[in-house]
């Protein structure tokens, strides 16, 4: 019986003992001494009296020894908290001390942060560093000096594995507690869907302190072949993929569209690239219509979060898209819920909508977190019923794909109509040229909020706040184009990655009182 995402780990060294298992850098792991290193590390953190239920803090870049740790959680029954390392030191902090701790494990790089966020946090009694000795315990030491045989720890389903905390776009981090059944299931949901074979190939380029760590975990299920990336590049994305002959990879909407702009792309063999998944952010139509031509018609769109665990629903596009009918609309859609999962769009009186409405998206399942840690509120607002409130507006046709229209928080109400800013913003990638947009509303005196495009170019294109103005008029309700449109080097991002609508929103936004 599968209790935690161990066992798969467990029983894929039981078939493949030496098949290689993971590739990081120059350092390549079969099945059988990937599962040596977690058993080590597992008793390693047990003889430091790290108990179930307790909290182990990570904050380092990707690295082989970051998946040693998720599965080494589920060995020894403790809950994993994997920390954002693109966060502030206050927000670190705030996480370190919410979790509490009894042990932080960390990068080298980052040993420097620790001293600052240790005084009055008395749980954490051992620092373990990656990469040196310097202040702290040596996590290769602990490997080689520790037993290797399976830990005997008793784990049951739905006990707490993993302690994720959000973006903190809304304010201060939250952290989504997901179980074991959580990861499991997810796990095999998407091995099923992804069509994940046992010879496959994957290049995982994501950060794995979040939900996308599911991507290697549940390509760990079928014994397939993980490469690491410790940070990504474009360029080493395209030879990785070149050189090791990968078939599988997930990429977010800024990744894909750093790879398309990378000269002469033309040059490196993709042929081998049988699944691309897309996710974490919606792809502008106009960008995946390039990646198609790049590589293929080999995208699965996917919508998910972390109270979620990684993957909600899909649009396998080389299933469902005809590029010879030109069936562009469902190049949009984010497909279907998963497999059990529960899925409904609704309205604000909690009744689902009719096609061609629109709603909040809503799911019920195995892989919804069990709740906010520590922070009653919040889970109260975003768990009702055991169904999980997304915050995304969605639609649906009559075949049944739903389409996100947007964040609840990102629409813009302009003298009483309602305006999506991702309908401008896809209108807007349809111009030569751009590179990024992000459409938000800023404060008019007239129609209270009023459509502004923040806009980057690519390189060597210019373009008038005018004849982009005047393009918009062309697709758009004259309420819904842009009165105004401004030219930046880069658009914000958030710590996910992400683009940053409510830090730059926020700009137009102070001493005005508007939440943001």
């Amino acid at each position: 019986m599968v209790l935690s995402i161990a066992d798969f780990l467990k029983q894929a060294t039981e078939r493949y003992p030496e098949r290689e298992a993971l590739i990081f850098q120059k350092q390549r792991f079969s099945y059988r001494e990937l599962n040596q290193r977690v058993n080590a590390i597992t008793h390693a953190l047990l003889n430091m009296g790290v108990k179930q239920g307790d909290r182990v803090s990570v904050l380092m870049d990707d690295c082989s020894q970051y998946l040693e740790l998720y599965f080494a959680a589920a060995k020894g029954n403790f809950i994993l908290n994997p920390i954002n390392f693109r966060l502030t030191e206050n927000e670190i902090a705030y996480i370190v001390g919410n979790a509490e701790p009894t042990a932080l494990i960390v990068g080298s790089n980052y040993r420097h942060m620790v001293d600052q966020f240790l005084c009055g946090k008395q749980k954490i009694r051992n620092v373990v560093v990656i990469g040196g000795r310097e202040r702290g315990i040596d996590y290769e030491y602990l490997v080689e000096k520790n037993r290797k045989d399976e830990p005997n720890v008793p784990c049951a389903i739905d006990d707490p594995f993993c302690l994720m905390y959000t973006s903190g776009t809304t304010g201060f981090p939250k952290g989504a507690l997901l179980t074991n059944c959580n990861f499991v299931q997810s796990a095999i949901n998407m091995s099923t869907d992804f069509e994940v074979r046992d010879a496959d190939v994957c290049l995982h380029v994501t950060p794995i302190f979040h939900a996308a760590v599911g991507m290697p975990l549940c390509h760990v299920v079928k014994g397939c072949k993980n490469i690491l990336m410790s940070k990504f590049d474009p360029e080493v994305f395209l030879k990785t993929v070149e050189d090791e002959r990968v078939t599988f990879t997930f990429l977010v909407a800024t990744m894909l569209n750093a790879i398309l702009n990378v000269p002469g792309i033309e040059k490196y063999n993709l042929r081998s690239i049988r699944t691309i998944g897309i996710g974490a952010a919606p792809v502008p139509v106009e960008r995946l219509k390039e990646g198609i031509k790049v590589f293929g018609n080999v995208f699965i769109q996917t919508y998910g979060l972390t109270e979620g665990t990684c993957v909600e629903s899909f649009m396998d596009l080389k299933r469902e898209f005809n590029t010879d009918a030109g069936d562009q609309k469902k190049l949009a859609s984010i497909g279907k819920g998963v497999a059990n999962l529960q899925t409904k769009i609704v309205n604000d009186a909690g009744n689902s909508i009719r096609p061609g409405e629109i709603g909040e998206l809503i799911f019920k399942g195995k892989t919804v977190m069990k709740e906010y840690w520590r922070n009653p509120e919040e889970t109260n607002k975003t768990l009702k019923d055991g169904w999980l409130y997304t915050g995304d507006l969605a639609t649906v046709d009559s075949s049944g794909w739903i389409y996100i229209v947007d964040r609840k928080k990102d629409m813009i109400i302009s003298g009483g109509e309602n305006i999506y800013p991702k309908e401008v913003e896809n209108v807007l990638y349809r111009y030569p040229g751009i590179n990024e947009v992000a459409v938000i509303g800023v404060p008019d005196e007239k129609w209270g909020e009023s459509v502004k495009a923040l806009v980057s170019l690519r390189k060597g294109m210019t373009v008038t706040e005018e004849e982009l103005i005047d393009f918009c008029k062309k697709y758009l309700a004259s309420y819904k184009k842009p009165k105004s449109v401004e030219f930046l080097e880069a658009l914000k991002k958030t710590a996910s990655g992400k683009i940053d609508k409510r830090a730059m929103r926020a700009l137009y936004w102070a001493g005005r009182g508007k939440k943001i």
